[in-house]
């Protein structure tokens, strides 16, 4: 008994140890499923178990595979480096993932700047077959070899890649071959490549920034003529785009290169005062510049010191990195020139701001002399001290302790500190604590001496303006205000600095209050240096500056208040015809306007126009007809700008009678370089058709078109081009908003055009504006049309309202170019549905199939119902189930499908384009799921697509897919409209597929609906070999025989012959089936009857007549059913050789 129950738990211990046991498969499937719930290190050591234990296992390369891609996922770069290339050694039949571990490997050793192994590593793919990885990994090699500096290897990657133009990297490869030959200096090359690159992809963002530096690569080579010449192209095709601002820099420089001055100043000043990018930082160097030729070239010194301090203002509120370098020059310039002219305190001024800025020019001795000059003292020698002199100005700090020596040169290495400190964009904040200790070490009246201690508050500030965080801005402040707290400001050379220092960073905090505060002392110490000398053209420069400062930072109505009093106060004291005052008067009409007081803001600014415009007659229009200004220069986009701000404010009082006349009044009095009246004749034009007639709007349009963008509607016209208003190509940014009437004027004029029926009008008005904003086409040799994808909203009204425009006028090509680029991109355009399908429809129509098919293609492929993943999650449409092959420019993530889009009708559409075509198969492919699917099943074209595809599947002879398509038709709409045929066809389904309890319901069906339909005979036929099926063989043979012998169509009694041939076949009752099949072909030739006889004249040894029937089976069939072809062609052969055998 003990021994018997020994046994026992042996084998339940056996057992037990082999459930705890795991095969191979388990264990990597335990690993597989770890990595997919994101336990990256469990799946490691999983992994890394399977190796050591089955290393010869079949999978073993592919668990190292997924072993690398954890390791890279836990950012362990060595060992996945290690670990793929031990996979990389395995053979490459049984490692099914060698092109993904291969690219790994490559783009791996691609972050580490390992360019010669990524190298190897992707070249070593595309020798073997990169696949899907070859674009990419040709992209890839073009970027290492250019690294590598081996520009011929890399120039072969990209030319390849730039030929494959459905290639997503094909673009970006065009512009880095470009881009790769000029950093090899072969410049030539590079505007072969460029050119390539604009006639190809013309729509390529950075052609712009590539014309730019094959510009600048050519002033480098001293060759100007070709500089100028591309700067002009620029300038001409990318009128709005910083590219084009720093060509027209490069131009004034080659100017200036060519000693062609005046050329160069012109060009540069105009780059400088561009006011969209005058925050940039190069609007400050095109001044500087300019500034620089007045200076040393065309010696003017007054008008060099004004460009400097132009300069110097755009720098300071710049984020430029050239900034402080632009400070320095233009500080240092203007130092000198005040120095020379002994006006020491605006010269100390500038010093001051030039050490602030981190100089490396020693000035302590001009500001020391400045100092004692203002003091009436003899001026110190200018020591010229340097770097080399740290140790001896430490000496002589050592030496004379305790007095305004030491101190003056403790500041003096401190201030050098500082200067260091900023250039290396340091923590400055943190030298704040060693000025301040300086304030304790020293005595108060070695401090109070040539104002020490208010230069080094005024460091201090600065060391804490240099900060981010909030209490820097608070210790500024408070250093700031220690500063104006010695005396009184007019005798602080620092208060100024201090002042614009507290307003600064009380912005930065958001304290409104104190930097309005702090303003307002600015104006009025400014204000105060002006009224002790009216001719100090500095100081009214500073007074406006703050003037202009307190009006815009206005956001209450207790501060517009203040400011309004303040504008009135200033024109009071400094008189109606003053800079000031004029100012001051412009912006009461601002403030009355944010105070939503709109007859003062009129008021104010009829006032301004009266006042400082041209005289004005009895009724208020200018004396002498339309003002010609001499210049368009600030003082007359002033005066624009005052007029149009009148309409304005008739317009917010909903005056529309008022604001037509002051647009009518801008019209008639200010036309000429004036950008305004893009606006004003926008709502004169839009009068013109409020009553609704053809005539009005026709009218309405023209001037539209005629006033608002170009008098000239000759579009073939050689001077077309060169009519355009001028406003039509200033920068959206311009605070006209001109651009915003012209495009407005393009779209309501089209639309008007087109609504009237004049689609030419109206096609040509939307060709414009894609012309002219951005979309327009453009193709160099071999390149195709297409459209720039943007943001704007109104260029994606203008490209669908062409397409439909051209629809209209039955250009249907026109319309598929225009409405190509949806096909692959586009993807946020709300048009984008509707333009597929109106491409598809029209396309179809046209029997331009290809782009048919890919509309519909696209749309179903891209929209919908997201498939999901085991957890739920969408992911990408899987390549197999794509219906449009290439479109690499897809990720595979389907969109919701917007209102209005039934997939069920452009499934449907798809289908019957490919039905036209007669490819059945792809048309059966399409129109299935309308079987299954039931976000389909109350589809209209339901019934119609089933018919559709149950007759591609017959076509295809797959008469299992037809019986299921067929059978679910006639089920679930027994009132289609071809529902006797339906029932044939699927009745002839059911047989092939020997279903004869469906064909003999669904025949019997017929009979009693359809008694004497015409298709009768055939449905009894199936019915026939149903009976037969189902075992009554005499009643289905008579019926075969009647059938024969009937008046029925010669198909029907050739198929009946057929079937009772093939019944005697079976039963080797061969002459007598041989001699009923030769009837059956005698009245109709089928391959299967063709078939049956060859192979009963087989059985008779009758190898003529066999080898002729089955010839004939095999050849003269095509599109027969291959079962029985096949058969024929394998049974030939072995007929012949009996044949030759018998003779």
């Amino acid at each position: 008994m003990l021994k018997r129950l020994g046994n026992i738990a042996a084998i339940v211990l056996l057992a037990g140890t082999c459930a705890l046991a795991q095969t191979p498969e388990d264990l990597l499937r335990q690993a597989q499923t770890l990595e997919k719930e994101g336990k990256t290190q469990k799946a490691i050591e999983t992994y890394q178990a399977f190796l050591k234990q089955f290393p010869d296992h079949t999978q073993a390369a592919d668990a190292g595979y997924r072993l690398a891609r954890c390791y890279d996922d836990q950012g362990l770069v060595d060992e996945t480096i290690a670990q793929l290339k031990a996979v990389l050694a395995h053979d490459r039949k049984t490692f099914r993932n060698r092109a993904d571990a291969q690219f790994m490997l490559g783009k791996l050793y691609g972050s580490l700047k390992d360019h010669a192994n990524a190298v190897a590593a992707l070249e070593t793919l595309l020798s073997e077959g990169a696949g899907l990885y070859e674009d990419e990994a040709l992209n890839l090699l073009g970027g290492h070899y250019a690294a590598m500096q081996k520009y011929d290897e890399a120039a072969a990657k990209f030319n390849i890649l730039k030929l494959r133009r459905d290639s997503p990297f094909a673009q970006q490869a065009a512009y880095k071959l470009a881009v790769l030959w000029l950093k090899a200096g072969k410049i030539e090359l590079a505007i072969d490549a460029a050119q390539d690159l604009a006639g190809n992809f013309p729509a390529h963002p950075q052609i712009p920034e590539l014309l730019l530096r094959l510009a600048d690569a050519y002033r480098a080579k001293g060759q100007f003529d070709k500089t100028i010449s591309i700067c002009e192209q620029l300038k001409s095709r990318y009128p709005r785009s910083i590219e084009t601002l720093a060509g027209s820099y490069l131009l004034g420089l080659c100017y200036r290169d060519r000693k062609e001055f005046d050329k160069a100043v012109a060009v540069l000043d105009q780059v400088g005062r561009v006011k969209e990018f005058q925050g940039r930082g190069l609007a400050a160097d095109a001044l500087l510049a300019a500034a620089e030729i007045y200076f040393a070239d065309t010696p003017d010194l007054p008008k060099a010191m004004q460009r400097y301090e132009e300069a110097a203002r755009l720098a300071r509120e710049s984020d430029s990195d050239r900034k402080n370098a632009v400070l320095e020059q233009c500080y240092f310039r203007l130092a000198e020139y005040h120095f020379a002219r002994k006006q020491y305190s605006v010269a100390l001024e500038y010093y001051l701001l030039l050490r602030n800025v981190g100089t490396n020019v020693n000035i302590t001795g001009r500001i020391l002399q400045c100092q004692a000059e203002l003091k009436g003292a003899a001026a110190p020698a200018d020591t010229n001290l340097t770097s080399a002199d740290v140790d001896a100005i430490r000496k002589r700090i050592a030496d004379h302790p305790g007095t305004a020596i030491a101190l003056e040169a403790e500041v003096f290495l401190l201030d050098r500190k500082l200067a260091e400190t900023l250039r290396n964009r340091g923590n400055a904040a943190a030298l704040a604590a060693e000025y301040r200790k300086l304030l304790t070490s020293y005595k108060k009246d070695v401090l109070q001496q040539d104002n020490l201690e208010a230069y080094i508050w005024a460091q201090t500030g600065t060391c804490h303006m240099n900060g981010t965080a909030r209490e820097d801005m608070v210790h500024a402040i408070a250093a700031f205000e220690k500063l104006l707290a010695l005396g009184p400001p007019e005798q602080n050379p620092y208060a100024t600095g201090a002042l614009e220092g507290i307003a600064l960073a009380a912005e930065r905090m958001g304290d409104k209050p104190r930097a309005m505060k702090a303003y307002y002392d600015l104006l009025a110490l400014a204000g105060g240096k002006l009224d002790a000398n009216k001719a100090d053209k500095d100081a009214e420069k500073r007074t406006l500056e703050y003037l202009k400062s307190i009006v815009t930072r206005c956001d209450s109505d207790d501060l517009i208040l203040k400011s309004i009093a303040l504008c009135n106060q200033t024109i009071e004291q400094r008189g109606p015809l003053s800079d000031l005052s004029r100012e001051a008067r412009y912006y009461l009409g601002d403030l009355h306007y944010l105070r939503k007081d709109y007859s003062s803001a009129a008021a104010a600014y009829k006032d301004f126009i009266r006042i400082y415009g041209p005289k004005q007659d009895a009724e208020g229009n200018l004396a002498g007809g339309p003002w010609k200004p001499p210049a368009a220069d600030a003082q007359v986009q002033q005066l624009f700008e005052a007029a149009i701000r009148v309409a304005h404010c008739w317009y917010m009082q909903h005056n529309h009678r008022e604001m037509l006349r002051a647009y009518e009044w801008i019209v008639r009095n200010f036309p000429n370089d004036n950008p305004h009246v893009a606006e004003a004749q926008y709502y004169l034009a839009l009068e013109l058709g409020k009553s609704g007639d053809g005539e009005s709007r026709r009218r309405m349009a023209d001037a539209l078109w005629a006033n608002v963008v170009n008098p000239s509607q000759d579009f073939e016209g050689s001077t077309f081009r060169k009519s355009f208003h001028p406003w039509v190509r200033l920068p959206e940014s311009d605070p006209s908003n001109a651009v915003a009437y012209v495009k407005n004027a393009i779209l309501r004029a089209g639309q008007t055009y087109g609504e009237i029926n004049e689609h030419e009008l109206a096609a040509r008005m939307f060709e414009q504006y894609l012309a002219l904003f951005g979309g327009g086409e453009k193709r160099g040799d071999g390149g195709r049309r297409g459209y720039r994808s943007t943001d704007d909203e109104q260029l994606c009204i203008a490209r669908y309202a062409l397409g439909r425009e051209y629809i209209a006028l039955g250009r249907i090509g026109r319309m598929i170019e225009v409405y190509r680029p949806y096909l692959s991109g586009q993807r946020d355009d709300r048009f984008r549905v509707s333009a597929l399908k109106l491409m598809g429809f029209h396309a179809g129509k046209m029997k331009m199939w290809a782009e048919a098919v890919d509309a519909y293609a696209t749309l179903l492929d891209e929209y919908g119902p997201a498939p999901v993943d085991a957890r739920g999650n969408p992911m990408p449409v899987p390549l197999g189930q794509r219906l449009r092959a290439g479109n690499r420019n897809w990720d595979g993530m389907r969109l919701p499908a917007p209102r209005g889009l039934d997939l069920g009708e452009i499934r449907y559409a798809l289908g019957f384009l490919y039905w036209k075509q007669e490819e059945f198969g792809r048309c059966a492919m399409v129109l299935e799921p309308f079987a299954a699917d039931q976000m389909l099943a109350g589809n209209k074209h339901r019934p119609t697509a089933l018919f559709m595809a149950g007759q591609s599947a017959l076509r295809l002879h797959d008469y299992e897919s037809a019986a299921r398509l067929l059978g679910r038709l006639v089920r679930d709409y027994p009132r289609f409209e071809a529902i006797e045929e339906a029932y044939e066809y699927a009745a002839r389904s059911y047989a092939a597929t020997k279903q004869w309890d469906e064909a003999d319901l669904i025949c019997r069906k017929f009979v009693a609906e359809w008694p004497n339909s015409g298709r009768r005979p055939r449905i009894d036929l199936y019915g026939a070999l149903a009976a037969i099926g189902k075992g009554r063989a005499g009643a289905g043979m008579a019926q075969l025989k009647a059938l024969a012998e009937s008046d029925a169509d010669q198909d029907v009694k050739a198929d009946a012959l057929y079937h009772l041939g093939s019944r005697l076949a079976a039963e080797g009752r061969d002459a007598e089936a041989l001699a009923i099949l030769r009837r059956s072909i005698a009245m109709l030739p089928r391959e299967y009857s063709c078939l049956a006889a060859g192979k009963c004249a087989a059985k008779l040894k009758d190898w003529p007549a066999a080898r002729e029937m089955l010839d004939r089976a095999a050849r003269d069939f095509p599109r027969g059913d291959p079962t029985f072809v096949n058969e024929a062609k394998q049974l030939l052969p072995t007929v012949l050789k009996e044949l030759a055998k018998s003779r």
